[in-house]
């Protein structure tokens, strides 16, 4: 191992999807030896190396009053499109010496993740020179090479000057993008590494004005073999009231009217489904939906197929359970980094069916899902249609396939390594 002792990752709020992976790498880190901190803004948990920014009450009440003008200035543009969090990043006035008070010793390297809301650029910059540390970029989604965005449905606005901004719809605010990433030009360190887990977001990076000619280094998150694992489907299926012999279509996503998701995308494949089977294939099979607050009364009167709604949840217990039941997996998402989804329902033996976007495009084929191109209905149609119509055995040579995939090439301990094998190479 080199000198490197004292690692710093820091992000904006210890729950959510991001929090995962992040804090699977700094446990690695710390079962390893290193001293790992994980630096929060927002803290809802106690976590082994996890820490909260401390600041002052003033600081927190200039937050509280600036945080509701900025929401009520940009109203429109910030509740309208959610992938536009913030147009500005750093309204706590948050300081070098916050940070390094808040922590113990002085970081070698810093990670920097999901920091929506918690650093800019600026402050980046002073930390480094302050420390003195390596820097990592770690690339979960668009948010750390554009000018806010953290999904530009195609915008490339982030390759130039984000000038002229399609996410904000208020025509007087619209330069705040291109501010923005003039401001992150300016200010983002001489020397750093990016870390980006997809061929997707590889290509975007290299293309960006931010990051183009920069070191960018290929590595995904790792999944849990012994906690994501192929189940007794038949045992799984009955606890949830299916019948053992229903072939089960498995959707979810923290909500269903999230329109990066592409359950609309979805909904227009099963009513071209529809008029393609028989009553007898329809009654062979089953959707299970899971979303929060199940799925809308008035969207589930549109599905002409048996479905079964169950309850969004962020217990990974369950999660698994949702993953066994289930014979394929359709992830219809237009735009995303990942989503970890697809490598968790892999690892649990389950195939993927899914557009050539993300994580998905780079390891999702014939053998073990279907990729169809992005936003092409008629095609992610057919990839449903050939689960439907597979022979038991064909489909348990694609789950088989699906496990044995998931083991070579994302299993937990394997990229962890990887993440080690960095630190050697700062």
């Amino acid at each position: 191992m080199t000198n490197i002792k004292n690692i710093l990752h820091l992000l904006t709020n210890d729950y959510g999807g991001v929090s995962v992976p992040v804090k699977q790498i700094h446990s690695t880190m710390l079962d390893t030896g290193l001293k790992s901190q994980l630096l929060v803004l927002n803290k809802t948990s106690d976590y082994p190396g996890l820490v909260q920014l401390h600041l002052s009450f003033l600081k927190k009440l200039i937050f509280r009053v600036r945080n509701k003008m900025q929401f009520s200035l940009y109203k429109k543009t910030l509740h309208g499109n959610k992938y536009l969090f913030r147009i500005q990043a750093n309204l706590y006035s948050i300081t070098v010496d916050d940070i390094l008070n808040s922590i113990h010793g002085n970081p070698d390297v810093l990670f920097i993740h999901w920091v929506d809301g918690f650093l800019n650029f600026k402050l980046i910059n002073q930390l480094q020179e302050r420390t003195k540390a390596g820097i990592v970029f770690f690339h979960h989604d668009m948010g750390l090479y554009t000018g806010g965005c953290h999904y530009s449905f195609g915008c490339e606005g982030y390759k130039n000057s984000c000038n002229n901004c399609p996410a904000i719809m208020d025509d007087t605010l619209k330069k705040q993008a291109e501010t923005e990433l003039k401001q992150r030009l300016r200010f983002i360190p001489k020397d750093f590494i990016s870390v980006v887990g997809s061929t997707y977001l590889e290509d975007q990076l290299k293309s960006s004005t931010l990051y183009r000619g920069s070191r960018i280094e290929r590595i995904s998150s790792g999944i849990n073999s012994t906690v994501f694992t192929i189940g007794d489907k038949i045992k799984v299926k009955q606890k949830y009231g299916i019948e053992p012999s229903k072939r089960v279509l498995f959707f979810g996503a923290e909500s269903v009217n999230d329109n990066r998701k592409g359950f609309n995308y979805l909904l227009e494949a099963i009513h071209i489904l529809q008029e393609e089977i028989t009553e007898d294939q329809k009654d062979q099979f089953l959707f299970v939906i899971v979303g929060k607050n199940n799925l809308p009364q008035e969207l589930s009167a549109k599905i002409p197929f048996n479905i079964l709604c169950l309850d969004f949840t962020s217990s990974e217990s369950t999660l698994v359970e949702y993953y066994q039941l289930s014979d394929v997996f359709i992830c219809p998402t237009v735009d995303d980094g990942g989503p970890l989804m697809v490598f968790q329902s892999l690892m649990c033996g389950v195939p993927v069916i899914a557009f050539n976007v993300g994580i998905a495009a780079d390891i999702v084929n014939e053998e073990n899902g279907y990729i169809a191109p992005l936003k092409n209905v008629q095609e992610l149609k057919r990839g449903i249609k050939h689960f439907i119509e597979l022979t038991d055995d064909d489909l348990k040579k694609k789950q088989l396939k699906s496990r044995q995939v998931a083991m070579e090439n994302i299993l937990f301990e394997t990229q962890n390594k990887k993440f080690l094998d960095l630190l050697e190479r700062i």
